[in-house]
């Protein structure tokens, strides 16, 4: 009897890609594997100030943020166009994830335009891309989603693992690159969510 795939259609995708390549000692963006185990992940929370975080499955996240400024709108995509792209030549990703944006009546649509710019720039430039709505990440990061202070929930989490994060909007990265890990990688990323909720 197979057993039938309970994660979403994104975290479907990404996971046969991952083993296709990885078979053929590649990773999603073609990079040679070193000895076959090695996935470079790139994650971003957008926002006017943005967090990222960047790691090797099954190692250590660096993560830091960037403010894109209280300029006009066009002026915050232009930056964060260009952010992206040093990123991705920088530290060569064969995954590159974006917290998805959360709507409502009275939500911002630019920050909307902040996931789509990553998004589109990455695969532009010839990455894999996936998204993750922020409660997903959250429940598996920290064992449930808790009802205020969340953000502080998951900066203290990251220093629990002994992550080095700045601010909380790294944080987020972190915690969004340790799901995208847990989805690409997971023979290799096996963390432990927070007991907060157990």
């Amino acid at each position: 009897m197979k057993r039938r795939w309970r994660g979403s259609k994104n975290d479907l995708v990404v996971r046969r890609l991952s083993d296709l390549l990885w078979r053929h000692g590649r990773g999603l963006c073609g990079h040679p594997l070193v000895d076959g185990a090695v996935m470079r992940i790139l994650a971003f929370d957008t926002a006017t100030n943005t967090g990222l975080a960047f790691g090797i499955a099954g190692g250590q996240p660096i993560a830091w943020s960037v403010s894109l400024g209280q300029v006009a709108w066009p002026v915050r995509f232009a930056r964060l166009m260009t952010l992206t792209e040093r990123c991705v030549l920088k530290y060569q990703p064969d995954l590159v994830v974006v917290e998805e944006f959360v709507g409502g009546p009275k939500a911002n649509t630019n920050l909307a335009g902040l996931v789509a710019i990553v998004q589109g720039q990455s695969k532009r430039m010839g990455c894999q891309v996936a998204s993750y709505w922020p409660s997903t990440v959250r429940k598996g990061f920290l064992g449930g989603v808790p009802k205020k202070d969340v953000k502080q929930h998951v900066f203290r989490r990251c220093h629990e693992l002994g992550w080095a994060v700045p601010d909380t909007d790294a944080a987020d990265a972190a915690a969004l690159w340790s799901h995208a890990c847990s989805i690409a990688a997971p023979n290799d990323h096996q963390i432990v969510p927070g007991g907060l909720f157990k």
